[in-house]
């Protein structure tokens, strides 16, 4: 037998549940975010014999890296795609073009303002006896240049194609103990990393850190080495040329090239499902009072970004006021929303102190969040 909902419940529904979430929504949003075409190749004096096929630079990034091959597995931050037809090699002397169809915009929304990603097959370099990082990356250098006509082009300082940060390709590499490989066994995965998603560029990796500290560092990205168009003066690009001067000793690989996904979210969305309704209050409550329990329960979710209302980088109590008016569809409260949560047993005369009064609205609204959880049946009213 379902319980049915009393008046209390019947009023303050269309309220809670019907709410509007605030939704970033990307501006630009590339139909294919990988390059699309050689515009050209020179391979230059040295290139690593084999690897000077162009178009290995081109659609998605290497995520298993020669399966057939002995050590072949799952790219990760120390073992990198190193298949014939995964990467191509630039000698000295040599370059590589190639060209989006949809442009790659310089957008304030990427995370972090990195807007392109280029992907070679930097490592770190491994300790086999500890399982970590030595301190240090493998990197082969490179000069990246981008344009949006494809004749000028303008040079992206401090910053080399085949470098930082490393490929991965999956969230959750474990190791296949039935095959060889650096640390006993190959690398497996189940879940994809985010080619479209850059790593944090402030993010360091030193000796010691594991391939699950990197992975935490990470944070769902696939690596890549992180371009802002704006230290280029540049609105937009279709075009980027990767080259090697002459006379250098490396011979950078290119695996792929990524347009950056704005970051898209729905604000006072704290438990994560992609949406604000009632199921977000008491996840809201508990990264006010409790921010361990929280990121222990939400270990994937940044409730300084979700539940930021007022703008000011973290949710604290000036944000309760934004949460709730964002829950009742409103700016502000209007007289019918106070009668009913007067309504609810929720006394708001007196004119508390704003953070105890909208404290108090959100113990109304957990009171009809708990009794919802008892009506199974119930849908969101109106959708």
């Amino acid at each position: 037998m379902t319980s049915k909902p009393g008046p209390l419940i019947t009023n303050i529904l269309p309220y809670c549940l019907c709410a509007f979430g605030v939704s970033l929504a990307p501006v630009h949003a590339a139909a294919d975010p990988w390059a699309d075409l050689v515009v050209s190749y020179t391979q230059g004096s040295n290139p690593v014999a084999g690897f000077t096929d162009p178009n290995s630079a081109l659609g998605e990034p290497t995520r298993d890296t020669s399966p057939t091959s002995t050590f072949g597995g799952a790219v990760t931050p120390f073992q990198a795609a190193f298949g014939t037809d995964e990467i191509v090699s630039i000698g000295a002397g040599g370059q590589l073009t190639v060209s989006f169809d949809e442009p790659v915009f310089d957008d304030a929304d990427n995370p972090f303002g990195i807007d392109l990603l280029v992907f070679g097959n930097s490592f770190y370099t491994y300790n086999p006896s500890s399982q970590s990082a030595t301190g240090g990356a493998f990197t082969e250098g490179g000069v990246i240049e981008v344009s949006a006509n494809g004749t000028d082009f303008f040079t992206v300082p401090n910053t080399a194609a085949d470098g930082l940060f490393p490929t991965n390709g999956y969230t959750d590499p474990s190791r296949d103990l039935t095959s060889l490989g650096p640390g006993g066994g190959v690398a497996v995965g189940t879940i994809p990393a985010d080619f479209t998603r850059p790593v944090d560029p402030a993010l360091s990796v030193g000796a010691g850190d594991t391939l699950d500290d990197i992975l935490e560092f990470y944070d769902g990205s696939g690596g890549g080495v992180g371009i802002d168009l704006a230290a280029v003066g540049l609105s937009e690009v279709s075009f980027v040329r990767i080259s090697n001067p002459l006379g250098s000793s490396t011979t950078p690989e290119i695996d792929g090239f990524a347009d950056v996904a704005p970051s898209s979210f729905v604000l006072g969305d704290l438990n994560g499902d992609g949406s604000l309704d009632n199921l977000d209050i008491p996840e809201f409550v508990l990264a006010l009072i409790d921010r361990a329990g929280y990121n222990t329960s939400n270990p994937d979710l940044d409730p300084d970004m979700l539940g930021d209302f007022d703008g000011d980088g973290a949710l604290n109590n000036l944000d309760i006021f934004g949460f709730v008016n964002a829950l009742i569809g409103g700016d502000t409260l209007s007289a019918e929303q106070v009668i009913l949560f007067e309504e609810s047993g929720i006394s708001v005369t007196g004119v508390p102190e704003p953070t105890s009064f909208a404290l108090l609205c959100l113990g109304g609204l957990l009171v009809t969040q708990r009794y919802f959880r008892r009506s199974s049946d119930l849908g969101c009213i109106g959708r």
